[in-house]
């Protein structure tokens, strides 16, 4: 399956983990109907499983603006969290950016490495990581603190 997600409401935010080749319908995939989702949830992708992507400007295009139509009661910036770049998908990833600043998109996209740089991102405790499926909390480590 090239989409998966699950509403975290303990962090307040939805976590979709995109993999193999995607299209504009794997993004359409949400988590909108979910009980437990809030519209003002951050939303973190994790793309670093994808191999490509087949999307084109006008899908993009219609993908942001039916976005946007959800989003209008909206009245601050989501934080839209991309996990596992730079890679393949860069193109793509600067297209929704553009895109996204040209019709007022409540979403603030911002590219990181791992989920630390998540949590700290999203001003979230190191234990948070343990809500996130056990495949992307390879960097557990790095939150560990050492005693001296």
């Amino acid at each position: 399956m090239p989409v998966r997600f699950e509403v975290i409401p303990q962090l307040g935010l939805v976590h979709y983990i995109y993999s193999g080749n995607i299209t504009v319908n794997d993004l359409l995939i949400n988590s909108y109907a979910h009980p437990l989702y809030r519209v003002d949830m951050a939303e973190v992708a994790d793309v670093s499983r994808v191999s490509g992507y087949d999307i084109g400007f006008g899908e993009m295009r219609n993908f942001i603006a039916k976005s946007r139509e959800r989003q209008t009661e909206i009245a601050r910036e989501i934080p839209l969290l991309v996990v596992g770049t730079p890679h393949q998908m860069q193109a793509g990833i600067d297209l929704y950016v553009g895109l996204a600043s040209a019709i007022s998109a409540p979403y603030v996209l911002k590219q990181v490495a791992g989920y630390p740089e998540v949590l700290a991102l999203l001003d979230l405790p190191s234990e948070s990581l343990r809500h996130f499926p056990e495949d992307c909390q390879v960097e557990a480590h790095l939150l560990a603190q050492q005693s001296i």
